[in-house]
């Protein structure tokens, strides 16, 4: 929790609530001092903090808090309304076509697809970058060929995550791609700031990369426009400020140079399903079982 953190260095601070992450926290708690405080996300709870202080020298004595379901009161009508007309306004806008595809793009949170191959190559080509890494989370769906809409774009990748440019060394990238394999990562909870997805998924890479695997968990080799890993190199990568982070994957936090675009992915996955070559690319198979 970033707020235990902040609140870890600059012990000043008499109260942190904060919000973001989507931590729920029935109490409030205490970190060298200061009072955390979270009531979740999308108004599912509002949250009160009653401090008792001293009159004179202002400072916290005691404190109590909770966390109250939203749930439990009745909606008020007149806001039910207002929401209402947003919303069908919003949907007429956001449901305007934009243009066509002419392919369907798979999605998986276990194995290498079509989208999520598609979004790699894009944030390597957007970012100019050595690499194209992003987990198969990042996206919640597959892509049926047909109209695109500003709407079925936010439905792929809801999450306000921003491409972010790294720099990474080669053992730090093939570690989180082999734990990418297991079940245990791909179906693990990626809670995580600015995620809006369900599980963590698998890495997706760009297609200038090619794993090639002992087993389906386990891999043998990596190459990188047909050279192998090194290990000790830092590589240029494009991805997500999620896993720049290292968030689900640990190893993507050992970083450096980091910077960001201010588009969202959905706005990448917008200027990209329009390039014919980024299409048919996606198709490319970058991970392979070796044969005995």
């Amino acid at each position: 929790m970033g707020e235990k953190n902040i609140a870890s260095k600059f012990p000043n601070i008499d109260v942190i609530i904060g919000g973001h992450s989507h931590t729920i926290l029935d109490k409030p708690l205490v970190e060298n001092r200061t009072i955390i405080c979270q009531a979740g996300y999308f108004g599912e709870y509002l949250g009160e903090l009653r401090l008792n202080l001293d009159d004179v020298t202002k400072k916290i004595q005691d404190f109590s808090g909770r966390i109250i379901p939203s749930q439990r009161y009745p909606q008020h009508p007149e806001i039910v309304r207002l929401l209402k007309n947003l919303a069908e306004q919003a949907d007429k806008n956001m449901s305007r076509e934009l243009y066509l595809v002419n392919r369907s793009l798979n999605h998986s949170l276990t194995k290498e697809n079509a989208i999520g191959n598609l979004l790699a190559d894009a944030l390597k080509d957007l970012l100019k970058t050595e690499i194209g890494i992003i987990n198969s989370g990042a996206i919640d769906r597959g892509l049926e060929k047909g109209v695109i809409t500003k709407k079925l774009l936010h439905e792929l990748s809801p999450s306000p995550l921003n491409p972010t440019h790294m720099e990474l060394k080669g053992n730090d990238i093939k570690s989180a791609l082999e734990k990418s394999l297991r079940r245990k990562y791909q179906l693990s909870d990626g809670r995580g700031a600015g995620f809006r997805g369900k599980n963590l998924g698998n890495i997706q890479v760009s297609c200038n990369v090619h794993v090639k695997l002992e087993s389906p968990d386990r891999i043998k080799s990596v190459t990188v426009d047909g050279k192998p890993l090194d290990p000790e190199r830092w590589y240029t990568v494009g991805t997500s400020d999620y896993l720049q982070r290292g968030t689900g994957y640990q190893e993507l936090a050992n970083n450096r140079n980091e910077w960001y675009r201010p588009e969202f992915l959905k706005d990448v996955l917008e200027q990209y399903l329009r390039i014919e070559r980024f299409l048919e690319s996606a198709f490319k198979q970058r991970f392979e079982v070796e044969n005995t």
